[in-house]
């Protein structure tokens, strides 16, 4: 991000996108999605303030409480009946993502140990200490027990979903706020006063959000336990179901207890807001959630990030699929095409892939179990890679016919050819796992006088198992590792192994939250000069040098740094559209920063210019918007230039 005055209002980026007055008109709800999605941090001043938190993985929006609950808890999955029946109970625990129970808090602040004479700890199993209050305080008499401690926003209290709780946020890095004397600092403050302390400590608000995010997919990881049950109901008639389980299926929330009709009637009335519009609940439903924080956890564990179009045999082993993947979106019919032949009613993959990507809902892993219904020819699968682009990570799942055993030899070949050719190809070899398991081919795919390639109930397993296995060897950095289109070299800011790394003695701000300047001008220099030069290298000499910007990103002057790599740099100024273009055929780059739609951003965004194409379209280098073609595809220069605020420099040998 470049720091610079625009007409109306100071301009500033904030952690990878820019903070503008208010004078700029609010982002509807699909623009807040999508740079959520992409890892982008932002506040629109004429609308809720909007976060995505440091792991990337959750959706946070909304100027109050119960508007960011919303939105968070509707991203990871809940209909809008079961949000407004969590919403509903959680109200009544009032609870931040570190708040300890009070009576907890002032047994510890008083000096009181359990019955075996230990004192308190956050890890304290009350089951096995039998833990006694003494007369430590007045709440509690001599040799009374507790039953337990409430932790975090819905007031966690045995042990086993405590330790889960604190697992989840020592996952990102979280622990600090619980440890020790830590509930001392956390363990009682309000919301606001929690955002507050953070911000002052930290200098960002990015562990706050990281907490909440924390918080709400542990509420989700338990929602799919014990209490599944309760979100059968579907409508919102019946939130006496939900408001009952209060997460710990405590008495007084149970029909009839103290606290149950009072839940019932909270759920209910953000039921009635959400329908009436009476608060800015933000509708991610139905977004893909990103896998898992900052870890290196398996970036297809549950199949959020993952894409399986296929044919009879999928459709099949889709209830089996969805057993071990159960936020995949699979899209599987009988007598699917692999590219061509496709109709209306059944389009081919290559129709399919298309469709997705043009509505933003492609996932980051595609899974291509086609071409049991045809040849399979290199055409077919270089339309298929051209859609899906170079920064998704694709899988061809080899076909079987057990009566023609070598019939389908030939599409199995081109599979493996665009593995050995592409990075981001590898082949689902289906045939060999069948040759390969115990017993007989006979076993796992049925003898058929026509196709014989459909797998039998055991087959469905080991289908699945073979796909998962696969799959599930894929880290969040193999989706997010630098993309090559021949010597082209893409960059995403939120990409590991840099993307975690600060950008400058930011309070923890990282690359991945404001390295698009970093990034654009990294992917510039290594187009111009052969050599890969990474984002946290110029994100390094950006700091060091004085051009990062706490709070606001980075200076424009930024650009001069590709002089250390023996180009030159020059201003354009305000140039024309064809000074640009003849600039661009001598050869010339250009690092930009704008408002406006994509490639750029609602609130800003800093790209590099990098060519142009006989019929005048520019091509250019994004770092934000991974995964929609914007690196691929090429630009009319009206629908880039009328939004570019800054001077132009341009780089070159």
């Amino acid at each position: 991000m470049f720091k610079k005055l625009m007409r109306g209002g100071l301009l500033l980026s904030i952690s990878g996108v820019f903070l503008l007055s208010s004078t700029v008109q609010a982002l509807d709800a699909a623009t807040l999605i999508e740079y959520a999605l992409n890892k982008i941090y932002f506040f629109n001043p004429d609308g809720a303030q909007n976060y995505c938190t440091s792991g990337g993985d959750c959706y946070i929006a909304g100027d109050t409480w119960d508007e960011r609950m919303w939105s968070a808890l509707r991203h990871v999955g809940f209909t809008p009946e079961q949000t407004a029946g969590l919403i509903g109970n959680i109200v009544h625990e009032g609870g931040t993502p570190t708040t300890q129970e009070f009576s907890y808090t002032a047994a510890r602040n008083a000096g009181c140990t359990t019955a075996e004479g230990k004192p308190y700890d956050i890890h304290t199993d009350f089951v096995s200490d039998r833990v006694h209050h003494g007369s430590c305080i007045s709440s509690y008499g001599a040799g009374s027990e507790v039953v337990g401690i409430g932790l975090g926003p819905v007031q966690w209290s045995s042990h086993s979903r405590r330790e889960g709780y604190l697992a989840k946020m020592a996952e990102l890095g979280l622990s600090k706020y619980f440890e020790g004397d830590a509930y001392k600092k956390y363990g009682s403050l309000t919301d606001e006063q929690l955002r507050e302390k953070i911000k002052s400590e930290t200098g960002s608000e990015n562990d706050y959000w990281a907490l909440w995010c924390a918080a709400i997919k542990f509420i989700w990881t338990e929602m799919q336990g014990d209490y599944k049950g309760f979100f059968n109901n579907s409508t919102a008639a019946e939130y006496g179901a939900w408001a009952s389980a209060s997460y710990e299926i405590c008495g007084e929330c149970m029909a009839g207890g103290s606290q149950y009709n009072a839940r019932v009637a909270s759920a209910e009335d953000y039921w009635r807001k959400y329908k009436a519009g009476e608060f800015a609940a933000v509708e991610n439903g139905s977004a893909p959630m990103a896998s898992g924080g900052s870890s290196s956890t398996s970036a297809s564990s549950d199949g959020s990030n993952v894409t399986i179009i296929g044919d009879s045999i999928t459709n099949g082993a889709r209830a089996a699929l969805l057993q071990v993947l159960p936020k995949a979106e699979i899209v599987a019919q009988d007598s699917k095409q692999f590219a061509s032949g496709g109709s209306a009613e059944n389009p081919s993959g290559l129709d399919i892939v298309e469709q997705l990507k043009a509505a933003g809902k492609l996932r980051d892993i595609v899974v291509f179990a086609l071409g049991t219904n045809g040849t399979v020819t290199k055409s077919d699968v270089d339309a298929v890679l051209k859609v899906v682009g170079p920064d998704r990570q694709v899988f061809f799942v080899t076909n079987y016919d057990i009566v023609k055993t070598n019939k389908y030899d030939d599409n199995n070949k081109v599979f493996a050819a665009a593995a050995a050719s592409n990075n981001n190809v590898e082949v689902i070899d289906w045939k060999n796992a069948v040759l390969t398991a115990a017993g007989q081919p006979g076993d796992y795919v049925t003898d058929e006088s026509v196709y014989a390639v459909h797998p039998t109930a055991e087959g469905q397993k080991l289908f699945v198992e073979t796909v998962k296995d696969a799959i599930g060897g894929v880290k969040a950095s193999d989706t997010c590792s630098p993309s090559t289109n021949g010597e082209l070299v893409i960059y995403y800011q939120g990409d590991e192994p840099w993307g975690s790394l600060p950008y400058g003695n930011c309070g923890g701000a990282t690359i991945a939250e404001a390295g698009c300047g970093p990034a654009s001008l990294a992917m510039i220099i290594t187009a111009l000069t052969g050599k890969k030069v990474t984002p946290d290298e110029i994100a390094k000499k950006s700091a060091d040098r004085g051009y990062r910007v706490c709070g606001s990103g980075s200076a424009h002057a930024m650009t001069e740094i590709a002089k250390d790599y023996g180009l030159k740099v020059t201003n354009y100024g305000s140039p024309s559209i064809a000074e640009i273009n003849q600039a661009l055929k001598n050869g010339v780059m250009f690092q930009v920063a704008g408002t406006g739609p994509v490639p750029l951003s609602g609130i800003g965004h800093v790209i590099g210019i990098r060519g142009i194409t006989d019929d005048g379209k520019w091509l250019i280098f994004d770092s934000a918007h991974k995964g929609q073609g914007t690196n691929e595809r090429e630009w009319d220069p009206m629908e880039i230039y009328p939004y570019i605020g800054s001077e132009w420099r341009g780089v070159s040998k």
